[in-house]
């Protein structure tokens, strides 16, 4: 930024204004994108249940082998 001809003191000045809301924006990014997979998910298990657990069973196979499917012994 100093190559564009902003001062230390103006560079300083826009970074403490970013810094606590790059925090803040990163969570909220995070949470929208959970929100839309957990929204796909329901609507999936809710309206398409055998194609839902046929696939979360070929999933977790292909992820965990066989026998992860059956869970703990």
């Amino acid at each position: 930024m100093r190559a564009g001809g902003y001062s230390g003191e103006s560079i300083k000045a826009l970074w403490d204004v970013m810094l606590p809301f790059a925090g803040y924006a990163f969570n909220t990014s995070h949470t929208v994108g959970y929100g839309l997979v957990s929204s796909w998910t329901a609507h999936l298990s809710a309206n398409h249940p055998a194609e839902f657990t046929a696939a979360m069973a070929s999933d977790i196979e292909a992820a965990f082998g066989a026998d992860a499917w059956a869970g703990p012994a």
